[in-house]
């Protein structure tokens, strides 16, 4: 796997156009905006009342609603390796939960951490804002699948996010790749399924 992801490497630099100037315009050259036709999915956002509670996270998801066949070939991809990602974050399926209250704060509890902040809902169209002592706010969109909850949070914005509350993110060449590619393709998102 290592020396196909080697040689996939050297071919992309070899036919990158001259005039690319970072990995999002270079991904964005070399993999076009072939379009596809996806049947229209049925969105449910919960009520205000239907998201207070307790929710408990079953793992993690990624979407991509752009139109680059390409790239929704990346985002299934790299969904096989969600697992591994909740593996690595010390994510528990079926112990972790956050609970939404009627008063517009929340509790997050994974394993021994724990985080208190703030919300606002909107059922018109499922936005939910957290914010986390003022200094940590972000916005996600939450629909309802099959009786689950799903909370996804763009991934542009969340990147941007982890990059200014972390400064190991910063040098970290991988992390530095991602962002270039969920900043050449602002449609992926990144979140949760849980389970009320």
């Amino acid at each position: 796997m290592k020396k196909f992801s080697i040689l996939l490497l050297g071919i992309i630099l070899f036919a990158l156009p001259a005039n690319a100037q970072s990995w999002g315009d270079m991904l964005k050259g070399l993999l076009g905006s072939e379009t596809t036709s996806q049947p229209a999915v049925k969105v449910e956002y919960p009520t205000a009342k239907q998201i207070v509670g307790k929710w408990v996270y079953q793992q993690l998801d990624m979407d991509y609603t752009g139109d680059s066949a390409i790239a929704s070939m990346g985002v299934s991809t790299a969904k096989t390796q969600l697992a591994s990602v909740a593996a690595a974050a010390k994510l528990t399926s079926g112990k972790d939960y956050v609970k939404l209250a009627n008063n517009g704060t929340f509790t997050l509890h994974s394993g021994e951490r724990k985080i208190e902040g703030n919300y606002t809902y909107s059922p018109t169209n499922g936005k939910l804002i957290i914010t986390v002592n003022e200094k940590l706010k972000a916005e996600a969109t939450v629909t309802l699948v099959d009786g689950q909850g799903r909370i996804m949070f763009n991934a542009k914005q969340a990147a941007l996010t982890i990059e200014q509350q972390s400064e190991s993110f910063k040098n970290n060449t991988t992390f530095r790749l991602m962002k270039e590619i969920v900043m050449a393709y602002p449609e992926i998102t990144v979140g949760a399924i849980m389970k009320k």
